[in-house]
């Protein structure tokens, strides 16, 4: 499993968040996305978890801790 941290226009910026992260020991991966000739994006993530409450734990953390945002569900 992974995690996904956040996506970023500037390569910079998403090596600036890595450098936060508070999970030493686990690895952290920029992956570059070209959505056309002009539009490349850099997604950040967290990984390799072997099991999803792990994952789901450190995301947690991560939330906690203001490094991450996962918006609560819209109410219907």
């Amino acid at each position: 499993y992974r995690v996904h941290i956040a996506t970023f226009e500037i390569f910079e910026t998403a090596v600036e968040q890595s450098k936060k992260m508070t999970e030493p020991e686990k690895l952290i991966f920029i992956e570059s996305r070209e959505f056309s000739p002009q539009d490349t994006w850099y997604r950040l993530t967290m990984g390799d978890f072997k099991t999803r409450e792990e994952a789901l734990k450190t995301v947690n953390l991560l939330k906690e801790a203001s490094l991450i945002y996962i918006p609560s569900p819209a109410i219907k």
